[in-house]
């Protein structure tokens, strides 16, 4: 499409120069600013799908902003746990894991954790190294 819209503006160019209607000077300054102008018009259209995907993540976030939660997470009702009461001992002892969809990474190398009621445990690391699978 940008090269028709040059080659338009080169044709209407030539047609007014061959009437003598303008100079060869003010047809190639003609035609540089609009085939510069058609060029950028033409890059502008690039972010129109950007646009687009930014207008659905801003509606999302909107929407997720208007929504009321079903637990209202500052109430004291509700059932609460007795940890006193609480008995058990986790132990994980030596757990290996790999993915199923990258069975050569192993995700978990000879993992072992000890959790005594009552303590708490915080699984820490980047994105994708089974703290998730750790916790399920």
């Amino acid at each position: 499409m940008i090269f028709f819209m040059i080659a338009l503006v080169f044709w209407f160019g030539a047609q007014f120069v061959s009437k003598r209607e303008a100079t060869t000077f003010q047809f190639c300054v003609g035609f540089m600013c609009s085939t510069f102008s058609v060029i950028q018009a033409g890059n502008a259209f690039l972010f129109v799908p950007g646009i687009s995907s930014a207008k659905g993540a801003a509606a999302d976030i909107v929407k997720l902003l208007d929504s009321r939660p079903e637990i209202n997470a500052e109430s004291a009702a509700g059932k609460k746990m007795d940890h006193a009461a609480a008995k058990g001992h986790i132990c994980l002892e030596g757990i290996h894991f790999p993915y199923p969809t990258h069975p050569g990474v192993r995700v978990l190398r000879d993992l072992s954790i000890q959790a005594e009621p009552g303590t708490y445990i915080a699984l820490v690391g980047a994105s994708g190294c089974g703290k998730s699978t750790v916790s399920n």
